[in-house]
């Protein structure tokens, strides 16, 4: 029996990058079809790939090279069908209705794992890490999903906001460490992923947020 290699971490992630690219730029029913199809081949592929593992166990040992580099295998592709599971999300959660002076910013809280984070709590803060009030917080549902959604006022000049997140015990977890503000004209959409906690002993976590301004005025942005 052959060997399983484990694959390029960089190839494979860079794969991916390029599917959802293309897959989240179509619409979005075809957009959540084409995730669906990568995660069908891929499980395809993980079982396998957990066969060949089994089968390198039972031949060469535990700690053998060829067991290690199958287990490697399966691992690496366990954690890509949860990333497609993120993406697929993201492609059929459809877009708050948002005030023609206002914005909305929702998204998904997940965990190291990339499991849902359920009774969170997301909301603002300024430079000086003060709560944002006005603004107000959202919990995260048992899908890790929230939304924030601010109606605006006549005349504002919207500071510069940072993204925190709260576990259900009421401590920090996150804080984004790039400010997110309103520009004067054409806001933008903003798409944005990260996976760090506000210290080292917090939790890892990983959120998935995008900022909704009204559409008349919309204009996409890379981070």
């Amino acid at each position: 029996m052959g060997t399983t290699q484990n694959p390029d971490p960089d190839s494979t992630v860079s794969q991916l990058r390029e599917g959802m690219t293309s897959a989240l730029s179509s619409a979005d029913t075809t957009a959540a079809q084409t995730v669906q199809n990568l995660q069908l081949v891929h499980q395809a592929r993980l079982s396998g790939l957990t066969r060949t593992a089994a089968a390198a166990k039972a031949k060469y040992g535990s700690d053998s090279t060829e067991a290690k580099q199958a287990e490697q295998a399966v691992a690496g592709t366990t954690n890509l069908i949860a990333r497609l599971a993120v993406i697929y999300q993201q492609s059929i959660t459809p877009s708050p209705t948002v005030s023609a002076k206002g914005w909305a910013l929702h998204g998904r809280v997940y965990n190291a794992q990339l499991q849902p984070a359920s009774r969170y709590t997301v909301y603002l803060v300024n430079a000086q890490k003060i709560y944002q009030q006005a603004y107000g917080f959202a919990y995260t549902d048992n899908t890790g999903y929230f939304l924030i959604n601010y109606e605006g006022q006549e005349t504002e000049e919207t500071p510069e906001l940072f993204i925190e997140v709260a576990n259900a015990k009421a401590e920090p977890v996150y804080l984004s460490t790039t400010p997110s503000s309103r520009p004067p004209a054409a806001p933008p959409i903003r798409t944005s992923r990260f996976r760090r906690a506000s210290s080292p002993s917090a939790t890892r976590r990983r959120r998935s947020a995008k900022w909704r301004f009204p559409r008349r005025n919309s204009t996409s942005l890379k981070d």
